[in-house]
């Protein structure tokens, strides 16, 4: 038999804050206090502020939040702060160019985040999230969200579907 405790819930949390190395510190009702503690999103893209867990420097998962603003202002904050810091997803606004229609390709495209140049593998990597959405994974593995397929220029556009079709 195990005795392993299913994790706390957002009403468990009594603090959290960060300590002087700017790490998490989270203390809990019963009186436990973990340090370390790192937010990881279950469904990043799908539902960002829906099923996120508190997990501790070995990762095991200290606190199971089903919704991000059930939590108080103050916790929702620096939860919301420490995932900005680490969450990379740039999102692309348009495709200028790509090398060719074998693989593997080269992408010019701009993103929210800047312009940038890329090689895509494969076709099988660039796939459909949902009616409006797509996600492009580079051969580095960096992701790319297509936010809203519909509101693309009609070049981007053109470049996008020759991919999802």
């Amino acid at each position: 038999m195990s005795n392993k405790h299913p994790p706390a819930t957002f009403s468990d949390i009594v603090h959290l804050e960060r300590d002087a190395q700017g790490d998490l510190v989270l203390q809990l009702r019963d009186g436990t206090r973990h340090h370390s503690i790192r937010p990881v999103r279950g469904f990043p893209i799908s539902q960002p502020d829906y099923g996120i867990s508190l997990v501790d420097a070995d990762a095991r998962e200290v606190v199971w939040i089903e919704k991000l603003s059930d939590c108080r202002n103050e916790i929702c904050e620096l939860i919301r702060d420490e995932l900005a810091m680490r969450d990379f997803l740039p999102v692309i606004q348009r495709i200028y160019t790509i090398s060719h229609n074998r693989e593997p390709s080269e992408w010019d495209v701009q993103t929210d985040r800047g312009r940038v140049q890329f090689v895509l593998n494969v076709m099988e990597d660039v796939r459909r999230l949902d009616a409006k959405r797509a996600m492009v994974t580079d051969a580095n593995n960096v992701q790319y969200l297509v936010a809203n397929l519909a509101q693309l220029d009609a070049k981007t556009r053109r470049f996008m579907e020759r991919y999802l079709a």
